[in-house]
C-alpha cells in the first residue's frame, strides 16, 4: 500500500476468536485519515474487540490490519511502540494509574516521549483546563468521580496529539453537559486533523454528531451509512 494511502486504518477480512466464538468475523471495512466515524451495536457486538485490535492491544486470529500504512502483523517488536504514540485512547475502564494525580496521568505519554517540563506543564494544564478539571491536578484518580475519571483518561488520550484516536464510550460516566463538553474536544481534534473512531451505544450522540456510523452485530458489519 501506497505511503500516501488515504486510509488511516483498514481491515481484510479479520477475524477475532474467543475460545471458540467469534468475537469479529469477517471483518472488511476501511476508516479514512481525517475522518470521524461511531461503531455502535448491541452488547457483545465487537465493538470493544475491535478498538483493542487497532491499539494493538490484542492479536487477531486471521485477516490483515493496517494502521497508518503499517501492517501490525508483520510489524517487530520496535516498531510497536513507535505506532502507539501515534494513537490516543479513551478506554472505557479509564485505566489511570491509582498511585499517581491527575496530573501525571496526563503527562505521562509526554514523559516517555522526552519533552521537556515546561512543555508538559503547559500541555497538561491546558487540557485540564478544557475539561474544567485543572483543580483536580494533585488529586489521585479514586478520589474523582467517575465523571472526572473519564475526562482525565480523554486528556491523557490526546495529550500527544495522536494522529488516531480510539474512544470506548468516552461519554458513558458523563451528564448531558460533561457529554457534550468532551463530544466537542474530539471534534475539535478531529478538525485538526486526526481520525476519531467512537465506540458507543449513545443513539442521543450519534445522531447530534451527525457522523460516519458503522453498526457491528454478532461481530460482523450489519451497516455503514453517512461516509464519505
Amino acid at each position: 500500500m501506497s505511503e500516501n494511502s488515504k486510509d488511516a486504518i483498514r481491515l481484510f477480512g479479520v477475524t477475532k476468536t474467543y475460545g471458540g466464538q467469534k468475537a469479529l468475523n469477517n471483518v472488511d471495512i476501511a476508516f479514512y485519515r481525517g475522518e470521524f466515524a461511531f461503531v455502535t451495536g448491541p452488547s457483545g457486538a465487537g465493538k470493544s474487540t475491535l478498538l483493542r485490535l487497532l491499539y494493538l492491544a490484542a492479536d487477531f486470529t486471521q485477516g490483515e490490519i493496517l494502521v497508518l500504512n503499517r501492517n501490525v502483523k508483520r510489524m517487530g517488536r520496535s516498531g510497536l511502540p513507535m505506532l502507539r504514540r501515534k494513537i490516543g485512547v479513551v478506554f472505557q475502564d479509564f485505566k489511570l494509574i491509582s498511585s499517581m494525580s491527575v496530573f501525571d496521568n496526563v503527562a505521562l505519554v509526554l514523559e516517555v516521549a522526552g519533552k521537556d517540563r515546561k512543555f508538559i506543564a503547559k500541555k497538561v494544564g491546558h487540557l485540564l483546563r478544557s475539561m474544567g478539571i485543572e483543580g483536580k491536578a494533585n488529586a489521585l484518580p479514586q478520589s474523582l468521580s467517575g465523571g472526572e475519571q473519564q475526562k482525565v483518561a480523554l486528556a491523557r488520550a490526546l495529550c500527544g496529539d495522536p494522529e488516531i484516536i480510539l474512544a470506548d464510550e468516552p461519554t458513558g460516566s458523563l451528564d448531558e453537559d460533561a457529554a457534550s463538553v468532551v463530544m466537542n474536544i474530539l471534534l475539535d481534534y478531529h478538525a485538526r486533523g486526526a481520525t476519531v473512531l467512537v465506540a458507543t451505544h449513545d443513539k442521543n450522540l450519534i445522531a447530534s454528531a451527525q457522523k460516519r456510523v458503522v453498526t457491528l452485530v454478532n461481530g460482523a458489519v450489519a451497516s455503514d451509512t453517512g461516509g464519505p
